[in-house]
């Protein structure tokens, strides 16, 4: 994901480039290498030492950029100049919304969550140290997705446009590279409009259980920024109809 970084930040494939001229000519330079660095020892062959390394120099260069140009991360078109970890928003105004909602007591009974579990948090500081620890943001998951289309699990992969976290270039690569007994039927089909009461809501790509979609105007938290979209998306998924 990390090497899609580049796209959203200094091409038109989200909104305007918005870095300037000589951060996206260093980014672009650095990509062979991140490239390179994160195949090899993250991939290839799993090194803890060269994994981190990988990870610290991708990071700083193609991740860092977007901090410093007081961009979110989670949607590109806005400005956030909050701490990246800020344990409230972290440039997401609607998640103390969602953990007031999450921790509902009539919602967690309904839920059926144990009483046992603590407040729903936004952020836990133990789940990303675990993460960041075990490289599991550098692990490939292609082939756990490979997996479950091979036994018949209907899959949907989608991103908002405006997202750079998760990014819609970085998982329409993914989706394309992705090595399946139903790959090169998915590769063959193009990537065309969907719509939703007659305007068209993003792109889609569907073959054999996988489904690609990207919803415009939206960012990370795609089901707040485009309601209807994401229910009509969702329904479709659910009931196997073409979007």
């Amino acid at each position: 994901m990390l090497p899609s970084y580049y796209d959203i930040q200094c091409t038109a494939a989200s909104i305007k480039p918005f870095q300037d001229i000589a951060t996206c000519i260093r980014m672009k330079k650095a990509l062979p290498r991140c490239k390179k660095m994160l195949q090899e020892s993250c991939v290839d062959v799993f090194d803890e030492m060269g994994c981190s390394t990988a990870a610290e120099f991708c990071s700083t260069e193609l991740q860092n950029p977007i901090v410093n140009a007081q961009r979110s991360p989670y949607d590109v078109s806005k400005v956030c100049t909050e701490p990246q970890n800020s344990p409230d928003t972290v440039c997401l105004h609607e998640m103390p919304i969602v953990a007031k909602f999450l921790n509902n007591e009539t919602l967690r009974l309904q839920m059926g969550v144990d009483p046992e579990v603590g407040e729903y948090s936004p952020v836990s500081s133990l789940v990303q140290s675990t993460f960041n620890t075990n490289f599991d943001l550098m692990q490939p998951t292609e082939f756990y997705v490979a997996e479950l289309l091979e036994r018949g699990v209907k899959v949907l992969i989608y991103a908002g446009t405006y997202d750079l976290v998760c990014n819609w270039v970085g998982n329409e690569r993914f989706t394309l590279a992705m090595k399946w007994t139903g790959q090169a039927e998915f590769i063959s089909k193009p990537l065309s409009d969907w719509k939703v009461a007659g305007k068209v809501a993003g792109k889609t790509r569907s073959a054999n259980g996988l489904s690609f979609v990207t919803v415009f105007g939206a960012g990370h938290m795609v089901p707040a920024d485009k309601p209807k979209e994401s229910l009509e998306m969702v329904k479709r998924w659910l009931n196997g109809n073409q979007f």
